[in-house]
């Protein structure tokens, strides 16, 4: 990960507004759709929590194909530090790095799978997860995923949950719906009967628009290991299906988000916790 240009941030109450110069070129395609030498990455759908921990089940750094920018504002009056750790598929840290983050400021770094190990990344590059353990309350988050013809921008989230639902699926032939799900290494539940401790048994079902079921099935995610999928590829019976949604269900509290995409276009969407 490459640490990007410090950058004022204005504050509203715990809102925070990121006004950056040229190195969010990313996140002004994302956020404006357009280009320039100025960007405004807006933090005000969120809320400082009083977590210690932002996560992201996806992060994509393809050299030439994909990159993963973070941004991070601190709205606390005092500076905070940020552990950010890359996981990959199976749980085992890939990539490390440390910001520290004066108070009422930002700060951007770019992953693009470049300063991953070659025998950790492969030739092609990484598709992992991204934990951030803060050293206080007060962290906001966006990660913004940027291709050469399309960019998404998504808050990065605070609280896991074991309930969840993602109000949009489609799935045609030039469009498709991606579920990343990732389950953080912690505190262990109960034990399931012949399940290792620390996994989640999450159970992903489509609904109809009418909210009668296509489908469901139900994978394993080792504590911290992630995964990746297409919907179709865990619920066959969604092919064709527009309008509809998703509703999760884990035995541990995991993170998640839906990639909407087609060519020249990408939308990445939170999920709406119940619990």
């Amino acid at each position: 990960m490459a640490q990007g240009q410090s950058a004022l941030v204005e504050l509203q109450g715990n809102d925070a507004v990121l006004f950056a110069k040229a190195d969010l070129s990313a996140a002004n395609s994302a956020v404006r759709g357009g280009s320039g030498t100025t960007t405004s990455v807006v933090f005000s759908s969120q809320t400082a929590s009083g977590s210690t921990q932002l996560a992201s089940p996806q992060l994509a750094g393809i050299p030439g194909v994909i990159s993963s920018q973070i941004v991070l504002g601190n709205t606390a009056s005092t500076s905070i530090r940020a552990e950010l750790t890359v996981i990959n598929d199976n749980g085992t840290s890939a990539d490390m790095m440390t910001l520290q983050i004066p108070a009422n400021s930002a700060v951007s770094t770019v992953f693009d799978g470049s300063t991953v190990d070659s025998s950790v990344r492969g030739a092609s590059g990484l598709v992992g997860s991204l934990v951030i353990e803060a050293s206080a309350p007060g962290l906001l988050g966006t990660v913004v995923f940027n291709t050469a013809d399309a960019a998404a921008a998504l808050p990065l989230q605070s609280a896991p949950f074991n309930e969840a639902v993602f109000a949009q699926v489609a799935e045609l032939d030039d469009f498709f719906t991606g579920l990343a799900l990732f389950n953080p290494p912690g505190p262990v539940q109960p034990g399931l009967k012949g399940v290792p401790p620390g996994t989640a048994q999450v159970t992903v079902t489509v609904l109809n628009p009418d909210g009668t079921q296509v489908g469901s099935s139900t994978v394993s995610l080792a504590d911290g290991a992630r995964m990746a999928q297409v919907v179709t590829e865990l619920v066959s019976e969604a092919a064709g299906i527009v309008g509809g949604s998703i509703r999760l269900s884990s035995t541990e509290a995991i993170y998640a988000q839906v990639i909407f995409g087609r060519t020249g276009f990408l939308s990445v969407v939170p999920p709406i916790g119940l619990d």
